[in-house]
């Protein structure tokens, strides 16, 4: 699984040739900076993996 932001930053999973916004798999609040957002999906990757999953196989990209 790669993970990418995209459109100012928006987190993302790059799928074939597309990237799906998965935004509403990870909780994210104002005082989130790009950097600290994905450290802490890093540290707590097997809490947010199936969540992740699904939205990428429920959508195209």
């Amino acid at each position: 699984m790669k993970l990418a932001f995209f459109n100012d930053f928006t987190l993302g999973v790059v799928k074939d040739d597309k990237i799906v916004d998965i935004s509403e798999a990870i909780p994210v609040n104002e005082h989130n900076h790009p950097q600290g957002l994905l450290n802490r999906i890093i540290e707590s990757f097997g809490s947010y993996r199936s969540a992740i999953e699904d939205v990428v196989e429920s959508s195209e990209g």
